[in-house]
């Protein structure tokens, strides 16, 4: 008996390293603020960032394509 993954999660790509991670492998949980500061830490190089929205980036994404128009 081996231990799962969860295969559902959402997969994030760290800026500096380019590890691809799931959310909730996230090495997170070291501050006070713990999962409620919108930061990601990334398990591979221990950058953190904060995760664009993806409402933010249907938007830049259709700004994009009303400009090329």
């Amino acid at each position: 008996m081996g231990i799962e993954m969860n295969t559902t999660s959402e997969r994030v790509g760290c800026p500096l390293c380019g590890f691809l991670f799931g959310k909730l492998e996230a090495a997170c949980g070291g501050c006070i603020l713990s999962k409620r500061c919108g930061m990601t830490r990334c398990p591979n190089c221990y950058y953190e960032f904060v995760e664009e929205s993806k409402f933010f980036n249907s938007v830049r994404r259709l700004w994009k394509t009303i400009r090329k128009s």
